[in-house]
């Protein structure tokens, strides 16, 4: 219920609104993370990109797939280089990964 009101509030704004979005990233619930980081996208803040950015090491897959998402809608320098220094993480432990099995 939490994620489906959450949805509700995505593309609204309202005073408190941003923040009490933010306050959600950090639930248990990944239903509920992934749902606040897509309510998030679009809203262009020094804040909410660096809590974007958090969440591109989110333990469930799904919110971290939801925040390159929302993190590719934000056209600044640091989305950007998030997005960039994530990929380089993810290829060097693929690569790491395949030598292991490799020797």
């Amino acid at each position: 219920m939490q994620a489906k009101v959450i949805t509700a509030l995505a593309g609204r704004d309202a005073p408190g609104l941003t923040e009490a979005l933010l306050d959600q990233l950090a639930d248990t619930n990944e239903p509920v993370r992934s749902a606040a980081v897509d309510a998030l996208a679009g809203r262009d803040t020094p804040k909410v990109t660096q809590a974007l950015l958090a969440r591109l090491a989110d333990l469930d897959w799904r919110v971290r797939a939801s925040t390159v998402e929302a993190l590719s809608e934000l056209h600044t320098p640091q989305a950007t280089q998030g997005l960039l220094d994530r990929l380089t993480v993810t290829a060097g432990a693929r690569s790491r990964g395949l030598r292991r099995w490799l020797h």
